[in-house]
């Protein structure tokens, strides 16, 4: 009797333990494993990416001031601004105020004000690439009323956001109207609020030399270079009978179209970078009364190296413009320069 139990047992194990191997090998099959969880985050919104297709939103206010003496400002842009279709138009709105500071090439000069936050709203319209209104847009004019200079009644102003330039963090347009500013950089902001601050009381008058950064408007002549002159501290010598220096840039133009604002934006050589040497004149008292530029240019192709020259008179100058007259090449005319930021080129397609 006993025999046959422990018969039994040994059996029922023997079943049991095939059991649990068939039970081991089929897991797998029966029970699928559960992938481990692995943490993640969600992607952090980025400023500057902006979705294929989509035009920048936010709320973006202008580096500087508009035009030479006209107002700071800044732009909220939201989906509904942009026209959906080429016979539509959309808005936006525009804030703008007159700055405490004066010198329009001061980079704080829109960091306070000293009039009221001004609002009005601009009109959106789609640009196209030429007169085509079925091309693909690559920009969209923007058309608004603010007092071009300081206490003067409302004017139209008009600039073309340029979709291939702008992200959600930065916008770059042209200027079409008021006249001698080509491009602008607004950045978006969180929120338009400069402090209120009174305008000091006049200063006597001393006369400043431009400097900075400026981009001639137009070419050296009509088959001549873009330009770019850099003016800063070395190129105002202070002693009788010394001379000064400036940095120049020039390239050939994406196009020879007098009539295209943008054709010094793109080019179509290499940047050249020369020195040029700054000369004052001084009047009987030893007072400068104006400043020459010379400087050489190499040669385009098979031509003799093109000999510049111009004149300045620094008492005579607006804020973040340089109008000089044209020596050399003896043609006559007048140079303008407006005062950018920074200017690089990129190779035209």
């Amino acid at each position: 009797m006993g025999s046959r139990i422990v018969d039994g047992a040994v059996a029922l194990a023997v079943l049991l333990s095939a059991a649990a191997l068939v039970l081991l090998f089929a897991r797998p099959f029966l029970w699928p494993p559960t992938p481990a969880a692995v943490p993640t985050s969600p992607p952090s919104p980025s400023a500057s990416a902006v979705p294929e297709g989509q035009p920048p939103v936010g709320l973006f206010e202008l580096r500087g001031r508009l035009a030479f003496s006209g107002p700071c400002l800044g732009i909220e842009l939201t989906a509904e601004s942009y026209p959906s279709a080429p016979e539509e138009t959309g808005s936006a709105r525009v804030v703008w105020w007159t700055p405490t500071a004066i010198d329009a090439g001061n980079p704080a000069a829109c960091a306070s004000r000293s009039s009221d936050l001004n609002e009005t709203t601009a009109t959106l319209e789609p640009a196209t690439d030429g007169d085509d209104p079925t091309a693909p847009v690559v920009g969209y004019s923007v058309t608004f009323a603010v007092p071009v200079f300081e206490e003067s009644a409302p004017s139209t102003a008009e600039l073309v956001i340029l979709l291939n330039r702008s992200t959600n963090a930065q916008l770059q347009a042209l200027v079409i109207s008021p006249e001698g500013s080509p491009g602008v950089v607004f950045d978006r902001v969180d929120a338009i609020a400069p402090p209120f601050e009174a305008r000091p009381s006049a200063a006597p008058t001393v006369v400043v030399p431009p400097m900075g950064i400026f981009l001639l408007q137009g070419t050296i002549a009509d088959d001549g270079p873009c330009l770019v002159v850099e003016l800063g501290f070395p190129s105002y010598p202070v002693g009788v009978g010394a001379e000064g220096v400036a940095g120049v840039r020039s390239w050939e133009p994406a196009n020879r179209d007098p009539e295209d604002p943008a054709r010094c934006l793109m080019r179509r050589s290499d940047v050249v970078d020369t020195e040029a040497a700054v000369i004052p004149t001084r009047d009987a008292s030893g007072a400068v009364t104006a400043y020459e530029v010379g400087f050489s240019l190499p040669p385009v192709g098979d031509g003799a190296p093109l000999q510049v020259r111009f004149s300045f008179d620094p008492a005579v100058q607006a804020p973040d413009q340089l109008v000089a007259a044209l020596l050399e090449p003896a043609t006559g005319a007048a140079l303008s320069f407006d005062r950018v930021d920074a200017i690089d080129p990129p190779p035209a397609p």
